[in-house]
Order: C-alpha cells, then structure tokens, then sequence
C-alpha cells in the first residue's frame, strides 16, 4: 500500500471515530447497525485496512446515519513537503486564449491565462493573466474594453506592465492606468476587465481569487436553495434595515418577541428601547446596541455590517516606494510593500517584496498561520528555505516560477547572486481562521481534536 494512501485511511479512520462519537454510538453499535464484525471495524479506524476498504465503509455510514459523506472524506496532500512549486515551464503548458468582442463586433484575442502553483487546501485559485487587448487610452467607455460579470470569489491582483483596469459599479464605469508594482482588490460580483497599454511591453497581472466564508459555506447554501440565500441576507444598502432585520432575527432564535424581550431587559435593569431598534426607519442608538450584544452574551462588533459607501466595492493601490519597510532593519533582509487590501477581509494580505539579501544567515525568519502563495516576477533567482519535520530544505524559485505553502512553516528567502529579486506575497486564511482559533482556545484539550477512543470509557 502506498504510504500517501495509508495515511489518508488512517485519517479517514480517525474521522469516522470522530462522527460515530458525535452520533454517540460506540463502535459494537455502529457495527451492528452496518452489518458489519466489530474487529473489521476496529481495524478501519485504527487505519489498518486499504483506502478503497475505508472508503466503501463511510458510504455505507453516511447512507445509514444524517452525516455528509464529505464530512468524513479527505483529500490526501498534494504538497511535497509542505509547498507546491510550478516551474515557469509548467505554467505555460496550461495557456489557454479566450476572444472577447472588440469595438468591430469581432471575437479576437484578449487573455492569455496560465495555471500558477495551488493546492487542494489552499484558498486561493490563482492565475498569471496577460492582457492581450491593447488601447490607447483611459476610457472606461472604450468599446474595445470587454468587461466580465464579475465573479463569486474576491480577488486580489498585482500588475505588472502598463495595464488599464476597468470596473463597473452601480451602471458607472471607472478606469486606472496601473504599472508594476499596483494592485487592486475586487470584491465579489464586480465587472471588472483588464487591457494592456502597450504593444512592445508585456501587461500581465497576478490575479489571486480566494473564497470568504460564503465561499466555504456553498455547499450547505447550494443544498438549502435560492429561497434560504436571500433570507440569510441584510439589507447591504440601509444599515438602519440592517440592524433591524438582525435584531429581529436575534429575537426569532432565542424564542423572544417583542414584549418579553422587553420585559426580560427590564427586570435586568437594561435600558433599551427595544421598538426603535426594530423600527427599520429609525436611526440606531450604538450605546443601546452595545447593551443588547452584551445581554445576548453576542460580540460586540455583532451590528457592524460591511461599509455601502462608494468606493469599498473596489480597492486601488499604486506602488510607492517611500512606504515600504525593512523586515530586519540590521540585515536589511527584506524590503516590504503592502497591497491593496480591503477592510472587510483582514486576515487577507498581499505584499511586493524585495529580497535584499544573498546569504541564507542573514535572511529573517517568516512563518504565517496562513495559506502562502509566493509569484517571482524578477529576472534573478529567489532561493526558499523551510523547515519540515524539523529539516531545512531549500528550492530554487525563478523567474515566473510560483509556489504556495502551507500555514506555519517558518521559511527565509535570499537570492542566489548578489543582487535582488522581487516577488508577490499573498496570504489568506482557509477555513481556520482566528475566530475558529479561538474556539479552539476554550477546548479542555486539544489534542483530542483528532480522536482516537470513544468518549467513555
């Protein structure tokens, strides 16, 4: 048996034990039930039997019990050693041309996409894009500019070259000449498009498209239908309708109407008016809003809804070189330049970087409790260092060379000759993010997270 598929059964082992627990059935009770010998079962969970033998035996739980089978499947890892490097080489055997109208009505070449390094668990879906279409000017009305429909995932996006960015909010069209170095954040939804302004230098961008929590909550939306989504969602444009709708939903799910929720607050000695907060046309007191949060027992940034104000749809950012920094000012290892970033997603980040130093001992260490995905666009060769099962590997990244790494792996990066290299960063988290960290924190024990006996003895 292949050592990757040992592990997985064993993990998909460890998994069913998980659920059964959940189910409260011990495993003579889950084997009775599937018509199953408690020793074979044994022997599944303990991971002693083939994957395809695990695998036959989750269908058949998940066929007997409520529980999804793709709760209880896992992928095995794709990363070697904890990162996925694509070589130039690998990406532009994945280039595929997509034709867009241009301003004669004619389908001619405008993107030239290539596959960049991800991985299975990785949030992001990563592309290098060159803008074939070129314009000779800022119009956002340009009929040579084919704008999309906008997407589902955010996206984050580096440039490099003379590239016009065009995007589309509320029937008004925007455009921005943006050269290496600038970045933009997209949210979902967006039309947005990209041309190049020239026809003797490349226009390329790195677009990093990554899913939010409504991205890791699409299959239950998806099995819920289109009636669920709209009544899981506020009113985005009247915050006022908003907090009115939420508290309203509050109440629906702790049983309370009106007049008893009142009544509970008075008897707490809270005072809250409780009719305005539900009135959709009445401003919100916030002091009263940070009283019924705390009666709730609910965060207090629990009636903060994402800003509606022109321009959050879409975020610039033009490369300065006067706001960078050094990481290790002694060493003078990296200099470090934030992208464009948006307020509403704070654990996801992109930075330009410039690697400044040639010697591996003089390079600070990095490590990150996020997924990593790394963009060479220098001509100079970026060396990676990183530990893994306490070894230090090192891999030579090129030029077009992409690579992504797994959360807290403590990493250090030089160039091979005595110059520099730079690079696009880009960081986000999956689905342990810091409010599932800190869920984490108040468990007793986190090492049975991953179970291994039933929950009595």
């Amino acid at each position: 048996m292949k050592q990757k598929e040992a592990n997985l059964a064993r993990l998909i082992g460890k998994r069913l034990l998980a659920e059964a627990n959940d189910l409260k059935r011990t495993l003579p009770t889950i084997a009775n039930d599937l018509g199953l010998e408690e020793n074979d079962l044994s022997m599944i969970v303990n991971g002693e039997v083939s994957l395809s033998r695990a695998l036959d035996v989750i269908h058949l739980f998940a066929k007997r019990y409520p529980v999804k089978i793709s709760d209880i499947l896992l992928d095995s890892d794709d990363t070697k050693n904890a990162i996925v490097l694509m070589k130039a080489s690998e990406s532009v055997c994945s280039s595929r041309i997509y034709r867009r109208k241009d301003k004669k009505n004619q389908m001619t070449p405008y993107y030239d996409y290539r596959d960049t390094a991800t991985s299975k668990f990785s949030p992001f879906k990563p592309e290098w894009i060159k803008e074939l279409r070129v314009v000779e000017n800022a119009d956002p009305e340009n009929l040579d500019v084919a704008y999309n429909h906008g997407h589902f995932l955010h996206q984050m996006t580096a440039i490099i070259g003379p590239v016009n960015f065009y995007w589309e909010v509320r029937g008004k069209k925007y455009c921005q000449e943006m050269n290496t170095g600038d970045s933009n954040f997209i949210s979902p939804f967006w039309k947005h498009s990209f041309t190049a302004r020239s026809s003797d230098q490349d226009a390329i961008i790195i677009a990093v498209t990554f899913s939010g929590s409504v991205g890791r909550a699409r299959s239950e939306l998806y099995a819920l239908g289109e009636e669920s989504i709209a009544a899981f969602s506020f009113d985005n444009k009247d915050r006022n309708r908003a907090i009115a709708q939420l508290v309203k939903q509050i109440m629906a799910n702790h049983i309370l109407s009106p007049s008893s929720l009142q009544s509970r607050l008075l008897v707490s000695n809270i005072d809250i008016n409780i009719i305005e907060l539900l009135d959709e046309k009445c401003a919100k007191d916030e002091a009263a809003l940070r009283r019924l949060a705390r009666f709730f027992q609910l965060p207090q940034n629990i009636f903060d809804f994402p800003s509606d104000a022109s321009g959050s749809e879409v975020v610039t950012k033009s490369f300065k070189s006067k706001d960078a920094y050094v990481f290790t000012e002694e060493t003078s290892d990296y200099q470090i330049s934030r992208l464009a970033e948006h307020s509403e997603m704070p654990e996801v980040m992109g930075f330009n970087m410039r690697v400044l130093s040639n010697n591996f001992d003089k390079s600070g260490v990095l490590r990150t409790s996020l997924h990593s995905f790394l963009y060479n666009y220098s001509k100079n060769t970026i060396l990676l260092s990183w530990e893994f099962k306490g070894q230090w590997l090192t891999e030579a990244i090129e030029q077009g060379d992409s690579l992504y790494m797994q959360p807290n792996i403590s990493h250090k990066l030089c160039v091979r000759n005595p110059t520099e290299g730079t690079l696009f960063l880009f960081r986000a988290p999956g689905y342990i993010d810091i409010n599932l960290q800190k869920e984490l924190t108040s468990f007793s024990n986190t090492n049975r997270v991953m179970e291994t006996s039933a929950w009595f003895d």
